[in-house]
């Protein structure tokens, strides 16, 4: 064995950082991980084709194989639940709801595998009265005050830090830990990672 993860696999149905970032983690540690993304696209993947822009698309899906599933179907989402049968991890960063209303929340991954490691990376978690609303980093860092303290006393409020890819490194540590619990016991497990937990 050559890498920690080697033959685990991994489907990601997350877009932009916080969430994907840990499957990019993981396929760096030998997973394999199956990447999902809609007809058109990720809303990651950028209209034009600077530098900057290509780079940051393969800073998320490195090491990735990427499959079109158009979830909005009745095939595309049979097509999801005969991937998620085989897999070791399940993760989505969608909002609250959204999952469970295309047929790929928890229970229904539970149902399907109930070995399977599921990870939701939401804004604001999966519970509480902001669970619902929309959320993009660096409001999550502002929200915890991470500005104000960047910034020092007597000073504007200044961004230090995006916490897009610390919240993807506690997601990775908490799924790698949950496939351990699934060794000892034979069962899955399901994992809240929040953005603004992490902040």
């Amino acid at each position: 064995m050559q890498y920690a993860l080697e033959g685990i696999k991994v489907i990601d149905f997350g877009d932009w950082l916080a969430g994907p970032y840990a499957a990019r983690l993981m396929a760096d540690l030998g997973a394999s991980v199956i990447k999902i993304e809609p007809p058109g696209g990720l809303a990651i993947r950028p209209q034009n084709r600077s530098f900057v822009a290509h780079r940051t698309v393969n800073y998320i899906v490195r090491g990735q194989r990427d499959v079109v599933l158009d979830l909005k179907q009745p095939e595309g989402v049979e097509a999801a639940h005969r991937l998620i049968a085989e897999a070791d991890i399940v993760a989505q960063n969608m909002r609250v709801g959204v999952a469970d209303r295309i047929g790929i929340g928890y229970e229904e991954v539970k149902r399907i595998n109930p070995r399977a490691v599921y990870v939701f990376s939401p804004g604001f978690g999966a519970v509480g009265p902001r669970s619902r609303q929309p959320s993009f980093e660096p409001l999550n860092s502002a929200f915890a005050g991470i500005h104000y303290r960047s910034g020092g006393k007597g000073n504007p409020p200044a961004q230090g830090i995006s916490l897009d890819a610390y919240c993807g490194v506690i997601a990775a540590c908490g799924a790698m830990m949950a496939l351990l619990h699934r060794q000892k016991t034979g069962e899955g497990q399901y994992l809240d990672v929040s953005q603004l937990a992490c902040a």
